[in-house]
C-alpha cells in the first residue's frame, strides 16, 4: 500500500471504483491514505436515478455493467459468489484461484467505460 499511496492520494490522477466507501475507509484508518480524485460509479448510478426521478437503489457492480454495457456475468460465477458467502477468508488466501482472478477483473474491466 505505501508504494501505492501517492497514486491513491493524487488529485492528477482520476480513480474509478464501485461502492469505495469501505476500501477508502480501511485505507484510511489502516494506512493513513486518503483516496483522492475518485469516480465512484456508485454513488454516480444513485445520482443519475435521483435525477430522472427513480427511487435511489444501491447497484451492484454486475448490475451495471449488465445494465448500461450489455455485459453478462460469466455461468461459473454464481459458484464462486456461494464460496465467498461460506467462506470468509476466501480473498485472504495466497495464491488466488483462477475462478476468483477471474471475478475479479470481470469488475474492474468494466469500471473505466462505466466513468
Amino acid at each position: 500500500v505505501e508504494a501505492l499511496a501517492p497514486l491513491l492520494e493524487s488529485r492528477e490522477l482520476p480513480k474509478v471504483m464501485h461502492d469505495c466507501r469501505e476500501d477508502s475507509a480501511a485505507l484510511y484508518h489502516q494506512h493513513g491514505v486518503r483516496l483522492r480524485e475518485v469516480f465512484d460509479t456508485q454513488a454516480a448510478k444513485l445520482v443519475l436515478d435521483r435525477l430522472a426521478s427513480r427511487p435511489p437503489r444501491q447497484a451492484s457492480i454486475q448490475e451495471l455493467l449488465r445494465d448500461q454495457l450489455g455485459k453478462e456475468e460469466p455461468p461459473d460465477f454464481a459458484q464462486v459468489k456461494d464460496r465467498m458467502a461460506e467462506d470468509a477468508e476466501l480473498w485472504a488466501r495466497r495464491p488466488l484461484p483462477a475462478a476468483l482472478m477471474r471475478y475479479a477483473l470481470y469488475g474492474v474491466d468494466g469500471l473505466l467505460p462505466l466513468r
